[in-house]
């Protein structure tokens, strides 16, 4: 299978791409693999959580880097006044955000 064609789309293309195939995934009921280094590293996420709880992020920093407004490899962002401005749309855990609006 050629993807090559995929990097010429968007981020919000390739988003909307990810969400389908991820909901047919889940809908499809297969069971999927987890490699073990995804496991391992999950373990690691949470034992460090579990260790120093003041690193967890809030729902607004999650999805400020969601937007991409501040990745994970910056941190949080030290004064909000300055962030862009955001598209307007929300999301709560219980109604996923989608790549469209």
């Amino acid at each position: 299978m050629d993807l090559s064609s995929l990097r010429d789309l968007s981020a919000a293309e390739k988003l909307q791409i990810v969400t389908e195939l991820w909901n047919d995934i889940t809908k499809s009921g297969e069971l999927v693999t987890i490699p073990e280094e995804i496991l391992n590293e999950s373990s690691r996420r949470s034992a460090d959580l579990k260790a120093d709880p003041s690193i967890a992020i809030d729902e607004e920093e999650l999805w400020r880097r969601v937007d991409g407004i501040a990745p994970p490899w910056e941190g949080a962002h030290p004064d909000p006044s300055s962030w862009p401005a955001q598209s307007g749309h929300r999301s709560s855990p219980r109604s996923p955000r989608h790549p469209s609006g």
